[in-house]
């Protein structure tokens, strides 16, 4: 068996809009092997968008009428109680701004978890979905291995063991 092999799932839901592989295929780390339709992912991400715009302008606001109510309270013209206000409301906006940016951090992940790509160079062994085919999380798409390192696994009785921890080396002989 392959040393090195990876099981690609789905890690987000939608259709499976192209497979760009067979098994056999060889491919290059990188090389897109899968797309899954981005319609809801790509919706979440523009929501999230507007939703980071209309944070950055009320933290923006906020900040204005801090700085506002900070001149004027050097010359008493607002209270503190005024001032303290206008601190909580700017540092409200603010949490609400990076709390949309981390939102729009994970949309664009989602949207990027419908480009199925190789992890590495090698060959495909399994593909488990057809063009068409609605995934969800979780669900297996592809397997792939690389074939220059392989090893052999093999059953042997407890009665062998401490022999072959005295002597490790095998011969493997092929037909």
């Amino acid at each position: 068996e392959a040393v090195r092999r990876a099981d690609l799932s789905a890690q987000t839901s939608g259709r499976v809009a192209t497979i760009q592989v067979d098994v056999n295929d060889r491919v290059k780390a990188g090389d897109v092997l899968l797309r899954i339709t981005a319609v809801e992912q790509d919706a979440g991400a523009n929501t999230a968008r507007a939703q980071l715009r209309a944070a950055e302008a009320s933290a923006a606001e906020a900040e204005q009428t801090y700085r506002r109510y900070a001149a004027l309270a050097g010359n008493q013209y607002v209270s503190k109680l005024q001032l303290d206000q206008a601190r909580a409301t700017r540092d409200a906006a603010v949490a609400a701004r990076d709390a949309a940016r981390a939102q729009l951090a994970q949309a664009a992940q989602q949207a990027a978890y419908t480009v199925v790509r190789a992890p590495f160079a090698g060959i495909i062994a399994t593909r488990d979905v057809e063009p068409g085919e609605t995934v969800s999380p979780g669900q297996p798409l592809l397997s792939v291995y690389e074939p220059r390192e392989l090893r052999i696994e093999v059953a042997v009785p407890q009665t062998r063991a401490e022999a072959i921890r005295r002597d490790p080396r095998a011969t493997v002989v092929l037909p």
